[in-house]
């Protein structure tokens, strides 16, 4: 839902190439969140390039709790 957001508002098209997961490990002292992905974070992303980048960007600091 996000990537779409941000694809309008970039004007950006994107399609997904592998999946992603976020693996959480939560207890009393600490969260760490580990992300299984490419750095691509699974996506062919087609626009100009500073709208990509700042599309990537949304998307990668959507993932930050």
């Amino acid at each position: 839902m996000i990537a779409d957001q941000a694809a309008n508002q970039y004007n950006v098209t994107w399609t997904r190439t592998t999946p992603i997961v976020v693996s959480v490990y939560d207890d009393a002292y600490q969260t760490i969140m580990t992300l299984e992905c490419s750095h691509r974070f699974g996506m062919d992303v087609n626009g100009d390039a500073n709208n990509v980048t700042a599309f990537r960007y949304a998307c990668s600091s959507a993932i930050n709790p």
